[in-house]
């Protein structure tokens, strides 16, 4: 939730840079015009029902993807746009784990248990698993990327948590809100988060 606040501060300023030609390229591209994409991220916003992000990202389909589209994601809560974040490995599953969460004196290991055991919770290893199988065949395999999973880098996004916007605006005034985060988006800053995930590639 922290980074997801970060970025958005950082994509907009009091006084905004103005669009470059390479990204009114790729606006054109991915969307039509920069009118096409401010209605189309304004709306998006405007109608997620509960509190979240809209994020500008660029989008490959592959490794082989010499030239990333541009693309609009929404992310509830605190939810991340990030591959990695999907795929932390946990060195158990907190599902399992009543045992140590709400210990019983006649659960499996509970004897056995000390402080040297504790990484392991003093449970047997049937008990101990990876929260997210993602993580356990990402080692197996050797591969970076989870299968199936879209190749993104955020490079701007928009806060629509209700407490962001209620004091200024007011409940009716969301959508007044995201008009004037639009008006103060930083160009120049989304365009640098796109040289610096996709370096050499206009």
């Amino acid at each position: 939730m922290s980074h997801n606040n970060d970025f958005f501060f950082k994509g907009f300023r009091r006084k905004p840079g103005r669009s470059s030609d390479p990204l009114d390229k790729l606006v054109t591209e991915s969307f039509s015009s920069f009118e096409s994409l401010r209605e189309t991220m304004i709306a998006t916003a405007d109608t997620m029902f509960g509190p979240g992000f809209v994020w500008l990202v660029g989008h490959k389909r592959d490794n082989q993807d010499k030239r990333p589209q541009l693309r609009l994601l929404n992310t509830y809560l605190a939810g991340s746009p990030y591959v990695g974040a999907h795929w932390r490995k946990q060195s158990v599953d907190m599902n399992t784990m009543d045992n140590f969460v709400n210990p019983r004196e006649d659960a499996p290991g509970w004897a056995q248990r000390n402080e040297k055991q504790f990484p392991t919770y003093g449970l047997q290893n049937s008990n101990l698993q990876y929260a997210n199988r993602s993580a356990t065949f990402a080692e197996k395999s050797g591969k970076s990327i989870v299968p199936g999973i879209a190749m993104i880098e955020p490079l701007l996004c928009v806060n629509t948590w209700p407490h962001i916007y209620l004091e200024q605006f007011g409940v009716a005034g969301k959508r007044q809100y995201l008009e004037a985060w639009w008006d103060s988006i930083d160009w120049p800053t989304v365009y640098g988060s796109y040289e610096r995930a996709y370096p050499g590639r206009r």
